[in-house]
């Protein structure tokens, strides 16, 4: 894969950390049938393209490479929850709960559960690259480790209450995983694939 692929495989991926930002940052401008494609756009078929290519191309180089098989899979889950409660918040509906009628993501344990399976999918990724990039993505797996940290500490309390409360760990952990998207999007940039 040359450096230019390699590059822009690795920019794609980027924006599922980065796509709730975007969208809210257009959602202004945006109306609902807008939203809702650029959401998923940037949330599922940007990064699932961008995996896909990634990880085809650094498996003669990586015997890692299928561990980021775990975020590629958490992708289409993630995007329907971001769909459930962001997009909810701004229109005061959401597509995906209009056909959510078993109530699945309205129940605190799946959106506790998907948020835990994407954040460690992440801290998988991170740790599939090959080993000459091994120096270059520690800032980014230290981000999805801590976003990881914060939100499995979340859930735990917040389930323990019986509700996924405000709290100052989903803060975090939003806060995290931004500046995972945004270090990722560094080390892309000197990214080598040899």
């Amino acid at each position: 894969m040359s450096i230019n692929k390699a590059k822009l495989s690795l920019l794609l991926i980027t924006s599922t950390f980065l796509s709730v930002l975007i969208t809210f940052l257009f959602s202004e401008l945006l109306t609902f049938s807008v939203y809702i494609p650029l959401l998923y756009i940037f949330s599922l078929f940007l990064p699932a393209f961008g995996l896909l290519f990634f990880l085809d191309s650094i498996r003669a180089v990586s015997g890692r490479w299928y561990w980021g098989i775990p975020l590629l899979t958490s992708l289409i889950p993630m995007t329907l929850l971001r769909d459930s409660m962001f997009t909810s918040m701004l229109y005061s509906r959401s597509f995906m709960l209009s056909f959510d009628s078993w109530g699945i993501f309205g129940s605190a344990y799946t959106r506790a559960s998907i948020m835990i399976f994407y954040s460690l999918g992440s801290v998988f990724f991170c740790l599939s690259v090959p080993q000459a990039n091994k120096n270059k993505m520690l800032m980014p797996s230290t981000f999805a480790i801590l976003a990881s940290i914060a939100i499995i500490t979340f859930s735990m309390d917040s389930l323990s209450a019986g509700f996924l409360a405000e709290s100052n760990l989903f803060g975090l952990y939003i806060i995290f995983t931004l500046l995972l998207g945004l270090s990722l999007m560094s080390m892309a940039i000197h990214y080598n694939p040899e």
